[in-house]
């Protein structure tokens, strides 16, 4: 009955995950009856044929807040703030929480395929951090269930094509990662350990195994290239060692050679202390 009421004032209630078998026959109104609804594919479409995001539906309007008392109700949708297009619900929670001392916010809502704006001066609640300014709304999720999407391969040759235009892509983008730690455009800050890669891995793998793999495929390619670099006890080193005796017509210095390892196991040393300090730092201190 929602589903059916707010088609018609004119809110889109994007399909959120939830049970799919109990939700069927909404994911079926809002998905696949794509022409009925004017589905596109971002937000500003949406806007153009009157549809909105559910999460800016307001579920409850407390009568003792500024929202109820200037006019707003469960079920308006909220539109602008201060002027502003608002795309979800946390950008709006945002501005309120930035309201001034004495500001007077102009919200703007839909309310029966109708807009309406109200000016609402919001105010300070809560204690210590918790300290916030409010206007008194809560949202509500409708939650319906999410048809998958199928992908068809291009077959081996086209995914060798965009094999290689990734690997590319990454590849350049590390080496100019390491250009500008060396420029001094890029902090140190930047750097991760062990715990950051163990942290980004988790993340990606509740994203899917597909985003899982990938990461996998873009370590196992930066370690590849960091291990080509022409420093002293990787692999790069020892290329670069054998390009030099080529030129020299014989073997170099085994006194030089040693030196130059030694630098070569201080500056990833250096390296590794600071990716370590970082993981320290940001994950137990700040």
């Amino acid at each position: 009955e929602e589903l059916l009421e707010s088609q018609q004032t004119g809110v889109f209630l994007i399909p959120f995950k939830g049970n799919i078998e109990d939700e069927k026959k909404d994911s079926d109104f809002d998905i696949e009856n794509k022409e009925k609804l004017g589905f596109a594919v971002n937000l500003n479409e949406l806007r153009k044929n009157n549809l909105y995001p559910a999460e800016l539906r307001v579920h409850l309007a407390p009568e003792e807040m500024p929202a109820a008392k200037s006019g707003m109700k469960p079920g308006d949708v909220i539109t602008h703030i201060g002027g502003n297009e608002i795309l979800d619900f946390n950008e709006f929670r945002k501005r309120v929480h930035e309201t001034k001392e004495n500001e007077s916010l102009k919200i703007s809502i839909l309310r029966n395929g109708e807009e309406q704006s109200f000016d609402i001066k919001p105010i300070l609640t809560g204690e210590g951090e918790n300290r916030n300014y409010k206007v008194g709304v809560q949202n509500t999720y409708i939650f319906a269930g999410v048809k998958k999407v199928t992908r068809e391969g291009g077959g081996f040759s086209s995914s060798v094509q965009l094999a290689s235009k990734r690997t590319y892509q990454s590849a350049k983008g590390i080496f100019t990662m390491i250009k500008n730690l060396f420029l001094k455009k890029s902090s140190l800050d930047n750097l991760g350990g062990p715990l950051a890669i163990g942290k980004v891995a988790t993340d990606t793998f509740y994203l899917g195994i597909s985003a899982f793999l990938s990461l996998m495929a873009i370590f196992s390619m930066n370690l590849g290239l960091m291990n080509l670099l022409p420093i002293p006890v990787l692999d790069g080193g020892h290329i670069l060692f054998i390009f030099l005796e080529f030129l020299n017509g014989g073997s170099l210095s085994k006194k030089k050679i040693m030196w130059a390892q030694q630098f070569g196991f201080m500056f990833l040393m250096l390296i590794m202390f600071f990716a370590l300090f970082n993981d320290v730092k940001r994950f137990f201190f700040f």
